[in-house]
């Protein structure tokens, strides 16, 4: 399902797209990263994958400078205000993990300011009681990023469309794929009409779902996604309880 579905815009209110605008050399260019917000004893995070962020810094490493940065927060239900929030960045201190196979989190705390400016256009971060408090058992999952093939990038406009994937969670780990130590989620994606690659979703929340009570679905934030394969569709995700606990421990 792409973003003209209800539900793509309800998980729109947990789904904050990061928007870069890079000189490089006498060329700039626009690129975007899915993140969500994460709340932790009540301190808000943007979370992504680490590799996410690794990569800018590489790039500024060769000479790339951020011209700007912006938070979207437009997209999802209930949002007032059309303006993309100016964010900064480079002094909002961005962390990652060292070892992007085996905990592949990227995180930028969020002060005050931000929070105020997020929750004016009905963004909710996602909390303790669907990180932490998990049902041991889930009906299905789902994936929602900003794959870049459905992204319109031009002088004149930015045109930005999310997607909800079905994921399949398999009990095996898959060949060909490098094995890691640290629990991971695995899953086969099923594409939407019209897509071909959900890269550019690393960072994206994937939720489990349970009908509970019956009637009535509820959702949990089970993973990130890290790691994608197109050949077999399967998708590595990072277990989120785990990134919330550690970052329980420094609060």
């Amino acid at each position: 399902m792409v973003d003209d579905d209800p539900i793509v815009h309800f998980f729109h209110k947990h789904l904050v797209p990061i928007l870069f605008t890079v000189q490089e050399g006498s060329i700039s260019r626009q690129f975007i990263i899915t993140a969500f917000v994460l709340s932790v004893e009540n301190h808000w995070f943007l979370v992504t994958a680490g590799h996410c962020l690794r990569e800018i810094e590489t790039l500024k490493a060769n000479g790339t400078k951020i011209i700007s940065c912006a938070l979207i927060d437009k997209m999802g239900d209930g949002a007032k205000h059309v303006e993309n929030i100016p964010f900064a960045y480079e002094n909002a201190f961005p962390e990652y993990s060292p070892d992007e196979l085996e905990y592949d989190y990227g995180v930028i705390a969020l002060s005050r300011y931000y929070c105020q400016l997020l929750e004016a256009n009905n963004i909710k971060p996602l909390t303790e009681e669907v990180w932490d408090l998990q049902p041991n058992k889930f009906d299905f999952y789902k994936l929602i990023g900003v794959p870049y093939e459905l992204l319109e990038i031009t002088p004149e406009y930015i045109n930005i469309t999310s997607a909800l994937f079905d994921v399949e969670p398999l009990n095996k780990w898959p060949n060909g794929i490098a094995k890691t130590s640290s629990p991971q989620f695995i899953g086969k994606i099923t594409l939407g009409k019209g897509i071909q690659n959900i890269e550019g979703t690393s960072g994206g929340p994937i939720f489990g779902f349970r009908e509970n009570p019956p009637g009535t679905l509820k959702y949990w934030l089970v993973a990130l996604q890290s790691r994608w394969r197109p050949t077999s569709q399967i998708v590595i995700g990072c277990p989120t309880k785990l990134l919330g606990q550690f970052l329980r421990s420094r609060i």
